[in-house]
């Protein structure tokens, strides 16, 4: 089994969202985490996906988070904060799997309620 992550950096441009598709095709990974994400980028009909909520701050399709899964999803996991983290248990020939996929806070981040100190 292969797992990847990357930060598409909000998958901006069709034509760098062609590279990126490109490029994750290439990998052949059987689960995806991508990180500040787009509806736009769209692994294909051989994989399920669960993602975040849409993004306050961010255009139509915006997600912090998205898991990508050649395996069925079996069901998605209830998280604390849904905005920012996705989670989802996965039907593998082993058995099942659960995947947790979140943005990592940055520097200048005020957290879910807008507050935090940096």
């Amino acid at each position: 089994m292969r797992i990847g992550t990357w930060n598409v950096e909000y998958a901006l441009g069709v034509e760098k969202n062609s590279r990126r598709l490109r490029r994750l095709v290439a990998m052949d990974c059987d689960v995806w985490i991508l990180t500040e994400t787009h509806d736009d980028l769209a692994l294909g009909p051989e994989y399920a996906s669960a993602s975040t909520a849409q993004r306050e701050t961010g255009r139509a399709g915006a997600r912090w988070t998205t898991i990508w899964s050649r395996y069925p999803i079996e069901a998605a996991v209830p998280v604390e904060n849904a905005h920012r983290t996705v989670a989802a248990r996965l039907r593998t020939p082993e058995g099942p799997l659960l995947v947790f996929g979140t943005v990592l806070p940055w520097h200048s981040d005020g957290g879910p309620a807008g507050d935090a100190r940096n």
